[in-house]
């Protein structure tokens, strides 16, 4: 995989999380195979007279560590598909969280751009109110009487 910094989007997410679960579900039925298998295997020396090299000794060890090694194999496949399928979830999981990030940010910058507007109404408003102060304070000062000023 590459380490592309984009963000990935949802469809992406989606098709990881699948290739996820298919992976887990996969080593699911790897580790039952195996697990199936190693139980079935007759234990060393149990294999019947008469078979020739099944006889020796080294053969049933072998047996024996070759089952063994699978019981771990399938351990081992079975906490790597829990492992996915957890990881499935969590990508899941945070695509939502991502989702609705995005959708807070986007009511976030409509906030401020409704504050923005709100803002340059104040201030036009107190520019306003600035001005006829002034013309109060000019006509105060000139001595015009307020029935004068209509």
């Amino acid at each position: 995989m590459q380490n592309d910094p984009r963000p990935l989007s949802e469809r992406e997410l989606r098709d990881t999380e699948e290739r996820a679960r298919q992976l887990a579900d996969d080593a699911r039925g790897d580790a039952e195979l195996h697990r199936d298998g190693a139980e079935q295997a007759p234990p060393p020396g149990s294999y019947p007279e008469g078979l020739g090299v099944h006889d020796l000794p080294a053969v049933h060890r072998a047996d024996h560590i070759r089952r063994a090694d699978d019981l771990r194999t399938a351990d081992r496949q079975e906490e790597l598909a829990e492992t996915q399928a957890r990881t499935a979830e969590l990508l899941q999981q945070n695509a939502r969280l991502l989702e609705r990030s995005g959708e807070l940010l986007h009511a976030a910058e409509e906030q401020v751009h409704d504050n923005s507007d709100d803002l340059q109404d104040i201030r036009q408003t107190a520019d306003e109110l600035q001005n006829q102060l002034d013309v109060t304070a000019r006509q105060v000062r000139e001595g015009v009487r307020p029935e004068e000023i209509g």
